[in-house]
């Protein structure tokens, strides 16, 4: 799932990480298409929703973003994602210095994998509406201060977390850091379907 960042969050993180990035090996091994030609595969970076250092808000909103590598493999069925674990975070607060953290020296080993699955018209369609309220909705939710009584608004929120994390294995590496936050989203268990009920 594709994580639609305000434009000046991706490029302060980009910027914040750009020479961390740059000394990591990217190439992740060779892959044989549907066709049966060979590729090199190479890693990517990868930028995970914001998280909320505090929960629930009581104030200005601290952002807390991981990073992450995923390279694609298209297969016969469909692309399939392979990541590995967060190698960094940084942490985004109005009016304060944004702070980074290396989590690791280099890209590690595929921890997780997103598998093409496939799912029906209308499936589809649920799970296109989820991201697009959802991205329309971030901006004013990394501006919480507190939870709102707006029920529109926190559904489409709850939504969107939960359906990244049912797509994103990432979520499962980082749950402890946000435990309130990931007990308030109360995400359905995962099934074979990548889509939320």
């Amino acid at each position: 799932m594709k994580i639609d960042l305000s434009d000046s969050d991706s490029k302060l993180i980009q910027h914040l990480v750009r020479e961390d990035w740059a000394s990591f090996d990217k190439h992740a091994g060779r892959t044989r298409d549907f066709f049966g030609k060979e590729h090199d595969i190479n890693w990517y970076m990868a930028i995970s929703l914001p998280f909320p250092a505090e929960w629930p808000p009581q104030g200005p909103f601290a952002s807390t973003y991981y990073l992450y590598a995923e390279y694609q493999e298209c297969l016969l069925h469909g692309p399939n994602l392979s990541r590995s674990a967060p190698w960094a975070k940084v942490v985004l607060k109005e009016g304060e210095l944004a702070s980074k953290m290396l989590l690791a020296t280099a890209i590690g080993p595929v921890v997780n994998r997103e598998i093409s699955v496939p799912i029906s018209r209308s499936q589809a369609d649920r799970k296109i509406q989820i991201i697009k309220d959802g991205q329309a909705e971030l901006p004013n939710f990394i501006r919480w201060t507190s939870i709102p009584d707006r029920q529109r608004e926190v559904k489409v929120i709850r939504e969107y977390y939960c359906q990244w994390a049912l797509s994103n294995r990432t979520a499962d590496l980082i749950k402890d850091n946000h435990q309130a936050f990931f007990e308030w989203l109360s995400c359905p268990s995962r099934t074979s379907i990548p889509v939320l009920p």
